[in-house]
């Protein structure tokens, strides 16, 4: 059976994708990884680097198994919106979407700065954003592969929330072990930069107010579980202001309550 874990953002749960056809390694072919994927790249080294310490000192062989066996790879042909998948079918992988890294990268260097006051962007600034929404996803997938937290089309749908909830539990717990991701902003940047990305896609297709209603709630948990500082500036000043400057796009086609989503 073809097991697979979908990362941050799949609204419906029936909606899942196989990662087939891949000679995965830490990259997917012959072509040079983008500027952003390279320094992800060296950043999730860096993390992995800090596990195996973690797991080393604390005698944690499940986490030094984990780690040792599985590969990361950056394929291009996966969206912004999957953000991440994971599968074990050919041993261990985490599969990081190129796009989603790149977009990343650029709506924090050119478009958060003009979403802030002044004051704000210092704020910001003395922050590694791209650093912290890394460190949520690989350690999110982690958690999946930690606790064999896989799922596939012949789940039962009432299964997947309870395995994306214990892989994200996994994952704080292991920030607050291991000091990553100290100011738990991690997974409110990558969901701001989705926001803005379904905004900004909306303008040039016709789509649905799900995935956007969507990632709103999720972004409105993130945040009433979020109490510091730079928590306060994303979720007070940024999230309105991307709202506010899309403000005409779309109405609500639904409520909220009613639709199932992942991560």
């Amino acid at each position: 059976m073809k097991t697979l874990c979908l990362c941050l953002l799949a609204v419906i749960f029936g909606r899942v994708c196989f990662a087939q056809g891949y000679d995965f390694d830490i990259h997917t072919d012959s072509a040079p990884l983008s500027k952003a994927s390279d320094q992800s790249r060296k950043h999730v080294h860096h993390i992995i680097a800090q596990l195996h310490n973690y797991a080393s000192e604390i005698g944690d062989i499940r986490l030094q198994q984990v780690l040792s066996t599985t590969n990361i790879a950056y394929p291009r042909d996966i969206s912004i919106a999957q953000v991440a998948l994971s599968t074990n079918d050919n041993g261990r992988i985490i599969l990081i979407s190129e796009p989603f890294i790149d977009h990343l990268k650029q709506f924090l260097s050119d478009e958060l700065p003009s979403l802030v006051s002044l004051k704000n962007k210092l704020i910001l600034s003395e922050h590694p954003l791209f650093i912290h929404a890394l460190t949520d996803i690989l350690l999110h997938e982690l958690g999946h592969h930690a606790l064999n937290a896989f799922y596939s089309d012949y789940t039962p749908p009432g299964y997947i929330p309870t395995m994306e909830f214990e892989a994200q539990a996994w994952a704080n717990q292991i920030k607050v072990n291991v000091e990553l991701d100290e100011e738990g902003v991690g997974k409110i940047v990558s969901l701001l930069s989705l926001l803005h990305n379904e905004f900004v896609t909306s303008q040039h297709e016709k789509r649905s107010a799900m995935q956007q209603n969507a990632i709103r709630y999720k972004i409105d948990v993130e945040c009433d579980e979020s109490y510091s500082q730079i928590a306060t500036v994303l979720c007070e000043q940024v999230r309105p202001a991307i709202e506010h400057r899309f403000k005409n796009q779309h109405k609500v086609e639904q409520p909220l309550t009613s639709i199932n989503f992942k991560y």
